[in-house]
């Protein structure tokens, strides 16, 4: 995994053990603004049946903060989790991870069933929720929100049929009840979003009608019933402030020589400055003293052009900057 600047230059890359097998499915962020990557993980050495693994890494640095396997949830046979859709961030710092399970296969009916769990802010899983009534169609969780009493919206759609479901779970994990919602427009939907309107009790769906005549994009506005708490957008992390970098350039465009002004984080060690130029190619380097100070670096032998200079400690990129070289 890897973290670049607003100007793609890499702030860091880490290894996080993924292996032949391994399938990153989403990321977000908790609510102190770490990152959580979800990882599918097939190991079919061991089961042919797929568990999930959370991932908490530090925003900053991406260091390795937590690890955690989440089994597939029991069920009467087999089980194989498989997500379809993106991690919700709960108020409580708590995760939802929708998706679908394969259960005992009962023809002529679907094998593979809606499911949602949730992980407290710990990634410790807290409930899980498997729809097991009957289907006569493939229908996943494919979008989820919250309402304010800590209860959630899924909303369950599958590729045939002209019609979808909007299952409302309790803040425990109980079913409260399923809307179904059947559309004369279309024949087959192959819905991929709900986007909840904040403050209200309207969400709208949106993705794809599949089976021809009628196909194309498909969106539709819900109001719910009335008697629902109000729909919530989901919380705002906290975006953690990185030590103090600076990094100036100066004169800027350059033509002999350019002075650097720099500052790096308490407890950086050997920092360098870098200049690339246009295809990458490291064409100079200068090795800094101190935590801050100021450095002179020869331009002689540099075609005129633009240049990245970029500060480097501890084998990070702190900080980048343009640097034009002019003709003499």
């Amino acid at each position: 995994m890897a973290r670049v600047d607003s100007i793609g230059q890499p702030r860091w890359t880490r290894d996080c053990g993924l292996r032949a097998g391994h399938y990153p499915e989403d990321i977000q962020y908790d609510l102190a603004g770490n990152i959580i990557l979800e990882i599918a993980d097939y190991d079919y050495l061991r089961t042919p049946f797929s568990q999930i693994r959370l991932l908490r890494l530090d925003a900053l640095t991406g260091d390795s903060l937590q690890s955690v396997r989440l089994p597939a949830p029991a069920g009467n046979g087999s089980v194989q989790f498989d997500p379809y859709c993106e991690m919700l961030r709960l108020r409580d710092g708590g995760l939802l991870l929708p998706g679908a399970v394969d259960t005992v296969f009962r023809p002529p009916f679907v094998d593979m069933l809606p499911f949602l769990r949730k992980v407290n802010a710990q990634l410790q899983p807290v409930w899980s929720y498997v729809y097991r009534g009957r289907l006569t169609q493939y229908a996943p969780f494919v979008g989820t929100c919250e309402l304010a009493d800590g209860s959630v919206l899924a909303l369950a759609a599958g590729g045939s049929g002209n019609t979808y479901y909007l299952h409302h779970i309790s803040a425990t994990g109980q079913l409260v009840r399923i809307y179904s919602f059947t559309s004369a427009l279309v024949t087959g939907f192959r819905l991929s979003t709900l986007v909840p309107v904040p403050g209200t009790r309207t969400v709208f769906v949106g993705g794809a009608s599949v089976l021809p005549p009628s196909t194309g994009a498909y969106a539709a506005r819900l109001d719910l019933d009335p008697t629902l708490p109000l729909v919530l957008s989901a919380p705002t992390p906290h975006q953690p402030t990185p030590p103090a970098v600076l990094l100036d350039l100066y004169p800027n465009p350059a033509i002999q020589d350019v002075t650097v002004r720099y500052t790096v984080p308490p407890g950086s060690a050997g920092a360098v400055l870098c200049l690339y130029d246009a295809t990458g190619r490291l064409v100079r380097q200068k090795a800094l003293t101190g935590r801050s100070g100021e450095a002179r670096v020869t331009l002689a032998g540099l075609q005129p052009g633009l240049y990245l200079a970029a500060l480097v400690a501890d084998g990070r990129v702190l900080a980048s900057s343009r640097l034009a070289v002019a003709e003499h």
